[in-house]
């Protein structure tokens, strides 16, 4: 047989000129856990190869490398320079366009063995078959043969659970299993095994195999299980339940399944049953019982909880951007055609805090000048709204205009709702629970920035219901129970405020209330919706307007309370401070770096 043999490309490890020879057949194998391939090279000086030779099997439109076993075999069509070879590739992908080339990587040299239009893709028990006969009957005797019999032999998963039959005690339970698009899958669950005896565990479906390892994982105690079965198995370990992400595994049809390996070569299995849940209600479940000790958070979000929860928002995102929210309008009265601010109040939990701002608006309000848009983030809330807007109107006559989504986008999506639709030429974001104290407190905010042209965001002083200072302006500082993270704190909080009037410029502002020119809020982007719900947005909205070399700034002679955060149905759960350690983590790793530290400021007497 004829073979010419193509150049390699440039940034192959391979040399240019291996050594020839051809692929009879291939096939995945599940039960074996990866792929095998059935062939003959020019025939090597040595056949004792070892265990784990550098191997690659290139396809038209991906490849697969890493390391194989291999084993040689007599065939009488070949000449005495050739010799029939078994390469067994463990782990697995889903192979793109047709088998092009096998190479590996034996004694310094490189031998290739092409694949053609003779070469057969056999299916799983056909693969296996076939290349039991070649090891039974004709290989060279050796480790490797040996090796391939026994990886040939095993049984594959037949969907039963049989963890139970293995000569070890292996306890595992997967409590969910949540998909974390577009292939990847997190694992809650516990495992209780002695030291040393599982040697490997993958999760597979179909072709596609991915191992993960427990020292990768967030361990989580599980006291619960110790007490209900790991005593009687003689297992006091608490910290034995896990959390691990498995990333591209997920094979569309194809049943999923755990294969676990022991140190003593056997394998069992436990199927997998992925949770029909997506969106905010997926990452809920992700998070919920997470208490992450000191010194494992950046590990814990690094490897586990940060990819999932970001692919899962991710897809919601998307599927935002290709299909947004139905938004229903309600007008009431006549707004400004030309405003010259726009107020972006989004509703949730709380939508009677409406009446009292109106109320208070009512004060000074330029009906000329000024627009309102409530964002109903919260579709449960709709009819009450609809009934309270009507008697707002009668009683303060205020134009108003009422954005309804069809289902809860959180705050930064809700805002960036209300952004599209602002026609002012300035936008003001403000939260539902912030009452003014100071009259035409809009216009006011507008004149510092038209009197500064350096700032690009401005504020209010923010007061608790006692007066105390919420908020003057926010400075970062790094906190050592969260791995040296780069916290928002809110200067002088808790303070009297003090007797001064002016502008501060500050590191950052709160988005509870803040005033910027419509078209720097549009270029920005608006508040960033890979946060999730809310948290950081406002400070990630800040440093984007530094970047281009714009400050942030609070006039202190500008006051307003602030209730923070009762708007808000109260969390009553582990997972919502697990999310806002989530938009911790993004913040951080987008605009900080571990070396990065923050001197507290001194207390300051506004």
């Amino acid at each position: 047989m004829s073979i010419s043999l193509g150049v390699m490309d440039a940034d192959r490890i391979f040399s240019p000129a291996p050594l020839a020879g051809f692929v009879d057949c291939f096939g995945y194998s599940s039960a074996a856990g990866g792929w095998l391939f059935n062939g003959w090279v020019t025939r090597p000086s040595d056949l004792d190869a070892s265990e784990g030779v550098e191997f690659l099997a290139q396809y038209e439109k991906s490849q697969c490398s890493g390391s194989a076993l291999l084993a040689f075999y007599h065939r009488a069509d070949l000449d005495e320079h050739c010799i029939g070879v078994i390469a067994f590739y463990a782990g697995g992908g889903r192979p793109v366009g047709a088998l092009q080339h096998i190479d590996f990587v034996l004694w310094g040299c490189e031998y290739r063995a092409l694949a053609g239009d003779f070469t057969a893709r056999l299916l799983d028990q056909e693969i296996v078959d076939r290349v039991r006969l070649s090891l039974t009957t004709q290989a060279i005797a050796g480790a490797n043969r040996d090796h391939l019999l026994g990886i040939t032999a095993r049984a594959g998963f037949k969907g039963q659970d049989t963890l139970s039959s293995l000569s070890e005690t292996v306890l595992l339970e997967i409590d969910e299993a949540i998909a974390c698009p577009p292939g990847g899958v997190l694992l809650k669950g516990w495992l209780l095994a002695a030291p040393g005896v599982i040697s490997g565990m993958q999760v597979r479906s179909g072709p596609i195999a991915v191992g993960f390892s427990l020292s990768d994982a967030l361990r989580v105690d599980r006291p619960d299980v110790i007490a209900a079965v790991g005593a009687l198995h003689g297992f006091s370990e608490n910290r034995c339940g896990f959390i691990a992400h498995v990333p591209a595994v997920l094979s569309a049809g194809d049943v999923t399944y755990l294969r676990v390996e022991l140190d003593n070569g056997e394998v069992g299995f436990k199927k997998l049953t992925l949770a029909k849940r997506a969106g905010l209600d997926a990452i809920r479940h992700l998070l919920e019982g997470v208490d992450i000790r000191q010194g494992e958070i950046d590990a814990a979000f690094d490897r586990t909880l940060g990819p999932a929860v970001a692919s899962i928002h991710s897809i919601t995102a998307a599927a935002r951007r290709r299909h947004p929210v139905p938004v229903a309008e309600l007008e009431f009265g006549l707004p400004p055609r030309r405003p010259l601010c726009s107020v972006i109040i989004p509703l949730y939990g709380r939508v009677d805090f409406a009446e009292y701002q109106m109320a208070l608006f009512s004060r000074s309000w330029d009906r000329t000048q000024l627009e309102i848009l409530y964002v109903l983030d919260d579709p449960a809330k709709r009819r009450e709204l609809e009934i309270l807007a009507r008697s707002l109107h009668e009683r303060f006559r205020i134009s108003f205009r009422i954005l309804m989504l069809e289902t809860n986008v959180g705050f930064a999506a809700a805002s960036n709702v209300g952004l599209r639709a602002a026609r002012g030429r300035y936008v003001c974001f403000l939260n539902s629970d912030v009452f003014p104290i100071t009259d035409a407190w809009v216009p006011r905010l507008i004149r510092g920035l038209e009197a500064n042209p350096d700032i690009g965001i401005i504020g209010a002083r923010l007061l608790f219901e006692d007066g105390s200072v919420q908020h003057e302006g926010c400075f970062y500082k790094n906190l050592s129970e969260f791995g040296q993270w780069t916290f928002i704190e809110h200067l002088n909080k808790g303070r009297r405020p003090g007797a001064g009037t002016g502008i501060r410029r500050r590191d950052a502002i709160t988005g509870a209330c803040m005033v910027l020119e419509s078209a720097l809020a549009k270029e920005l982007g608006g508040f960033d919706e890979s946060y999730i719900v809310g948290d950081f947005e406002d400070s990630d909205l800040c440093l984007k307007a530094k970047a281009r070399g714009l400050a942030s700034a609070v006039d202190v002679g500008v006051e307003m309370y602030h209730l923070e955060r009762k708007s808000q149905a109260p969390p009553g759960a582990s997972w919502r401070m697990n999310l806002t350690l989530y938009n911790a983590w993004v913040h951080q790793r987008r605009w900080f770096n571990s070396s990065v530290r923050h001197p507290a400021p001194s207390p300051e007497e506004a």
